[in-house]
């Protein structure tokens, strides 16, 4: 349907754009590893995965209204291989306490700007990578009534797949994928679980991130992007914490309520760091109560999500163009119920 009905019959401007595509990857794997005891205490893990991706994309570009062909059937072929290394070490202090430190590279496939309005080729971008540096200890109390685990870590990230939006004119944008910035992330996590009594389970997850870019390409700059821009997705913190209490009853089944809540601080939904497209802090609180046959194969469940009906931004695009934002928004408050058996 065109974006302004009329648009061309009116001033003769189209705006309708018929595109045809058509797309096929694979992606090949052979990856192991494997952990050498030097003591009973200290072991060293070596790790390795050979990827290799390869993509075909056919794209064809028309706008029907006026009847121009922008772009007859096009075919381009790519493909990408890399390998990723794992270095880990890990120290058993005690039967209750474990030092570990890991080295990874970490990859993320290249593809085709999918969406080009231009009237040329799709063009392609390549992988991202990051190296990841984390160190932490596993530890456990109160004959495993209580689990505290604690990790640091350093995100090196190069390649970085950024999306941008370019004003072609007419009231066309379109969106673009490049490799254009470096950053690195600092950060840490603390994991409790404990048991106060058999019949109930506590956990708080909660994490804190710090990232920075540390170089901006000269296409992302053009765009709005700067050294200074905050990476997008990335909170300051974010906390997980539920509570689970489980009642036994005479007929061997058992009744278990569940309470679980999640909070993000504010974060950017685009590179460019519109306000408009800027996700203010939340907090999220589900609820669910199941019921469980003594056999542990029927489950029976009501639940809640989103209970206190919070709202806020998941994604976004600025549709430069026609000079707004595009936002999406979360689901709402939602009550559900399930039947599962296991066979």
């Amino acid at each position: 349907a065109p974006l302004v009905p009329g648009t061309y019959e009116l001033i003769g401007l189209d705006l309708t754009a018929f595109i045809n595509t058509e797309y096929k990857g694979s992606s090949y794997a052979v990856f192991g590893e494997g952990t050498w005891h030097f003591t009973d205490k200290f072991g060293m893990t070596l790790g390795g995965r050979f990827t290799r991706d390869e993509k075909k994309y056919t794209y064809a570009m028309s706008r029907p209204d006026s009847g121009t062909i922008l772009l007859p059937p096009t075919t381009q072929k790519n493909s990408w291989s890399e390998f990723l290394p794992k270095l880990g070490f890990e120290y058993r202090q005690t039967g209750d306490i474990l030092w570990y430190s890991n080295l990874a590279r970490g990859y993320k496939s290249g593809g085709y700007n999918a969406r080009d309005l231009s009237g040329n080729p799709p063009q392609p971008y390549d992988p991202e990578f990051i190296n990841s540096f984390e160190l932490g200890v596993k530890t456990s109390w109160a004959d495993r009534r209580l689990i505290a685990n604690a990790a640091i870590f350093y995100n090196d990230y190069k390649d970085i797949q950024l999306l941008t939006v370019t004003d072609l004119g007419g009231g066309n944008v379109q969106t673009n994928i490049t490799n254009a910035a470096k950053a690195r992330i600092i950060g840490g996590e603390l994991e409790l679980t404990a048991l106060p009594i058999p019949e109930l389970q506590l956990s708080v997850n909660m994490g804190t991130i710090d990232s920075k870019y540390k170089e901006v390409g000269a296409a992302a700059q053009a765009n709005g992007i700067n050294i200074d821009s905050i990476l997008a997705n990335a909170p300051k913190f974010g906390l997980n914490a539920s509570a689970t209490y489980t009642l036994g009853l005479a007929s061997g089944s058992n009744l278990a309520f569940r309470l679980d809540a999640a909070h993000r601080t504010s974060q950017f939904r685009d590179a460019k760091n519109n306000p408009p497209l800027q996700a203010e802090a939340y907090t999220l609180l589900n609820a669910r109560i199941s019921w469980k046959g003594m056999d542990d194969k029927l489950e029976v469940a009501v639940f809640g999500t989103n209970l206190t009906d919070e709202l806020y931004i998941t994604n976004g695009v600025e549709v430069l163009g026609l000079g707004y934002e595009e936002a999406y928004y979360n689901r709402p408050r939602e009550w559900g119920a399930s039947i599962n058996y296991k066979f």
